[in-house]
């Protein structure tokens, strides 16, 4: 497989985890459907990676690593990604564990769709 191809399933990963995170979140799995949109921003943010510099990577420390190193090089993705990559880290995978709350959690689980597609335009 090709690195576009990669990049492309990673991307394609990415969406199915959010669309089970609204399926979860439709349940009333709120703890369930907050890891599987942090976990699509995780798979997000390691395609934009691969796509941009070429580095593949392994587990969650390596990615804030990774992504911190690609937001000093690359203004466009500090830019446009930036905040809402780490509003996110600390909504979907601190926050939300400790919340029940489907109107609270709901707003930020749906904006990982848009993150998405923003790190694919950024591809």
């Amino acid at each position: 497989m090709d690195k576009e191809q990669k990049i492309e399933v990673i991307f394609n990963e990415a969406e199915c985890l959010y669309k089970e995170a609204m399926e979860r979140l439709n349940k009333g799995k709120v703890r369930d459907a907050t890891k599987k949109a942090w976990t699509s921003t995780i798979k997000a943010t390691s395609a934009l990676i691969l796509a941009r510099t070429e580095r593949e990577i392994d587990g969650t420390k390596q990615l804030g690593i990774a992504f911190r190193e690609l937001i000093k090089k690359d203004k466009e993705v500090k830019e446009r990604l930036k905040n809402r990559f780490f509003t996110q880290q600390h909504f979907l995978s601190g926050c939300c564990i400790h919340i029940d709350s489907i109107s609270e959690v709901e707003p930020k689980i749906k904006e990982t769709i848009e993150y998405i597609k923003e790190a694919k335009r950024l591809k």
